[in-house]
């Protein structure tokens, strides 16, 4: 076993250092967290109102583009049927809000520092590593900072979802202007074309398989991500909104406090009474009890949870 004279808790210093970064900058986490949701709730509504008989039309006018065939047309337009039968038609356009925010928001940022990898070897040495470490994280890990600062809701959902699926779309943007043939770059600089005009007219337009290649990946990295988009009710009808969507002032630390940035205050949940002190650790014993039901004697354990200040 590991000697216990060497752990060391960080819980302490962690929840200390969420408190302040919510405290201090707080309104930069709401600004941020508005803008996130605005463009996720215009993207949602769009979906919503689009009729569901729109979407079917749109899939099976898209199959037949892509086939030419009517079996596979019929059986693609179908499919989406099975959704609204099992009343899961509400959660697919939720699904696919989240989906279409967070791809288009890792091809915004991520195309163009994929370009800037390609371009600068120093800045890619030093990316290559943060990738390497973001596709190999598991999935779950990114949901842990974001619902730090912006508690559970969809813009953490977002956020984890972005984290997930921008290598990619980044990698293999890299790798697409990099493989462009040297000799096409040399025939472009011979006739004068300068490093914009090269880069704009013959290396990207050379990469763009591999560019939607990684748009193609970051799509797949995103559905495979928000399934475990975390749901919860920490979010409260704010001025101005009209589905309950708007951040709440509240944001989750550890072990179930919620943390008020307006005076650094902490509370439970389910407003049970104050919250123990940062870094309290909890000790659970369990005591046998016997109760008599129906004349036999049956053995329960009740769980008796004390927390002691340190």
């Amino acid at each position: 076993m590991f000697p216990e004279s060497f752990n060391y808790s960080v819980a302490k210093s962690v929840n200390n250092a969420i408190r302040w970064l919510l405290q201090t900058h707080g309104s930069a986490f709401d600004s941020f967290s508005m803008a996130i949701l605005g463009l996720l709730l215009r993207v949602q509504g769009f979906l919503v109102s689009v009729p569901w008989w729109g979407y079917i039309l749109f899939i099976a006018v898209m199959a037949w583009i892509a086939t030419r065939k009517i079996l596979p047309t019929i059986v693609l337009a179908v499919l989406p049927v099975f959704i609204g039968m099992f009343g899961l038609w509400s959660l697919a356009l939720e699904t696919l809000a989240l989906v279409i925010t967070s791809v288009v928001i890792a091809l915004v940022v991520g195309i163009p520092l994929g370009v800037i990898m390609a371009e600068a070897r120093l800045f890619a040495e030093f990316t290559k590593p943060v990738l390497d470490a973001m596709q190999t994280m598991p999935s779950f890990v990114y949901l842990i900072p974001a619902m730090m600062l912006f508690g559970l809701g969809k813009v953490p959902a977002v956020i984890a979802t972005l984290i997930y699926a921008l290598p990619p779309v980044m990698r293999l943007t890299c790798l697409g202007l990099q493989q462009v043939p040297r000799p096409v770059q040399e025939a472009a600089r011979a006739y004068g074309a300068t490093r914009w005009q090269l880069l704009k007219e013959v290396r990207i337009p050379l990469a763009m398989p591999s560019i939607l290649a990684g748009v193609n990946q970051t799509t797949m990295m995103a559905l495979a991500m928000v399934r475990n988009s975390v749901h919860d009710r920490c979010q409260r009808v704010g001025p101005g909104s009209s589905d309950g969507d708007q951040p709440d002032r509240c944001r989750q630390g550890f072990r179930g406090r919620h943390i008020d940035r307006n005076n650094g205050n902490c509370h439970r949940p389910d407003n049970t009474g104050p919250c123990p002190k940062v870094g309290s650790e909890q000790k659970v014993t369990r005591k046998p009890r016997r109760q008599a039901t129906g004349g036999q004697d049956q053995l329960s354990e009740t769980l008796d949870v004390k927390a002691e200040n340190q």
